[in-house]
Order: structure tokens, then sequence, then C-alpha cells
């Protein structure tokens, strides 16, 4: 008799261990399900492209990569052709500035320089390392921006020249400005060029502390090689 209770009372508690263990097993799998939820939740609240609108996809920056080539004309000159992407004026306050346009449209251009400088980037150098020039992204002229884009004020540095030049099919833009450095003082000659519906803008460096008219036709010279490629 006692041991039929005691096996009643064993098989009870069988009964009772194997239900919780289900019910743990059961509460783990729906833990982890949660906790895979969650974290597939929050992986995707960090992808930006979720939130992403049709609008704002069509006025994403072009992923083309700019394409700069050097061809060695001879031991004076090397000529840069280049393959870039538009961008479009934008202003704020007494400055102006620029932003990449959308779309895959782009434009070809090309402009000799010194055998001796070298392209790092969108910025040139001198043998000794030295920045001597730098270009600007390729601007497309809205109607009547043209104007807005040659007749250029800049807030840096005091400006000593501004006139009007034209070479080829193309008007323009030179300033000649003074910078004061810790070091002494510098010469930007900023170029502005439009065929009407481009603007490119070059900046050549003079590190002179006095300004060379030898120096300042050699930078007329480099400019008047530029060319937009049809």
């Amino acid at each position: 008799m006692k041991k039929g209770i005691w096996a009643i009372v064993l098989l009870t508690l069988l009964i009772l261990v194997t239900g919780c263990d289900l019910d743990l097993t059961k509460m783990s799998s729906s833990g982890s399900e949660e906790n895979s939820e969650v974290q597939q939740q929050s992986s995707s609240q960090s992808d930006p492209s979720l939130y992403e609108t049709e609008e704002e996809s069509a006025r994403a920056p072009s992923t083309h990569e700019d394409q700069f080539t050097i061809t060695t004309l001879n031991h004076e000159w090397k000529e840069l052709s280049a393959k870039v992407s538009l961008s479009e004026m934008i202003f704020y306050g007494e400055s102006r500035g620029s932003t990449n346009l959308a779309g895959d449209e782009r434009v070809e251009y090309s402009m000799n320089f010194p055998a001796d400088w070298a392209l790092q980037g969108t910025v040139f150098e001198d043998s000794n390392k030295k920045k001597v020039a730098e270009i600007a992204p390729v601007i497309l002229l809205k109607q009547g921006e043209e104007i807005q884009f040659l007749d250029y004020e800049t807030i840096e540095g005091q400006i000593l020249t501004k006139e009007p030049i034209s070479f080829y099919k193309y008007k323009g833009t030179k300033i000649i400005l003074l910078m004061g450095t810790e070091v002494g003082k510098w010469y930007p000659h900023m170029y502005m060029i439009s065929d009407g519906t481009y603007g490119f803008t070059v900046t050549i460096y003079s590190h002179n502390q006095i300004r060379d008219e030898v120096e300042e036709r050699l930078f007329d010279d480099i400019v008047k090689t530029f060319r937009f490629k049809p």
C-alpha cells in the first residue's frame, strides 16, 4: 500500500517537473524570438536607406567619380584632361559656394600646366610639394547666372585688381588678391571662365613677397589653354 502511494507521488512530481521544463523551454524560445525581432528592428532603424523617399533618392548626388588624366606634352608642359560631375551655385550671406547636382550629367575639359607640377586630387603642387594651384567644381549656370558667376566678390583678403578677360570662345574675370599669413604674404590669382553654359574657376598661387609680372604672364598662359570639350 505504502509502495503504491509513493509511486503515485513520484509520478506526480515527474509530471510537474516535465511540465515546468516544457514551459521554460517555450519561454526561452519566445524570449529568443523577441530578442531576435528587437535586433532586426534595431538593425533596420540604423539603415538610412529605409528612410529615403523617392524624391530624396532622385536628388541624391551622382555616384560617378571625377576622372583626371595627365598627359606629358613635352619637357615643359603637361595636359590635364578631366571628366567631372556638375555643381550649382549657392549663396549664403555675402559668400558664394557650390553644391553637387543630382543625376549623372558630366562635363569634360582640358588645361595645360607646367611639367614640374603634380595633381593631388584637385590641388596642384610644385616640385617642393608646395600648393601652387587649385581647381573648383564646374558650375552648371542657370539663366541669368553668368553675370553673378563672373562678378565674384570675395570677403577674404584684399582685392588688388579685378579685370575682365577673354580668350578663345570664353569670357571671364581675373582677380588678384593680397593675403597675409604668419610667414608673410602671397598673391592668389583667381580666374573665373564661362562659355555661357558652364562656369570654371581655377586659383593659382604666387608665394613671392612682391608681385612678379613674369609669373603673372605664366599664370595667364596656363589659363588660356583651358577648353571645355564638346
